[in-house]
């Protein structure tokens, strides 16, 4: 059995973008960056807190892909249901093999 295979989940990588308008106001969008990403989503059994100035968030879900997915902090998944998660922490497999990505739920 192929590690591709047992990713079984199907997702679109969003990032955020900015954008400025004629007066000068700036606004942020989501924005495709990877489309039909193959993955794997498991509950977190060893759940961290990630600390921000006014909020603490946990870490729920953790997500596998092939190694070379570019995938950064703040970006988003999100699942062919139209769940989504924003990705908390980003982590290359000690032995060259998959990404790990640590993320919490924000939609559905």
């Amino acid at each position: 059995m192929s590690y591709e295979s047992l990713l079984i989940l199907t997702a679109t990588i969003k990032s955020k973008t900015e954008t400025q308008s004629n007066s000068g106001a700036k606004t942020f969008t989501w924005a495709d960056k990877l489309t039909a990403v193959k993955t794997r989503k498991v509950r977190n059994l060893q759940p961290k807190i990630y600390n921000d100035l006014a909020k603490a968030y946990i870490d729920d879900y953790v997500f596998y892909f092939v190694l070379g997915t570019a995938l950064e902090v703040g970006e988003k998944i999100v699942l062919s249901d139209d769940s989504e998660y924003e990705i908390l922490s980003v982590d290359n497999d000690s032995h060259d093999h998959h990404v790990k990505v640590y993320a919490k739920k924000t939609s559905l």
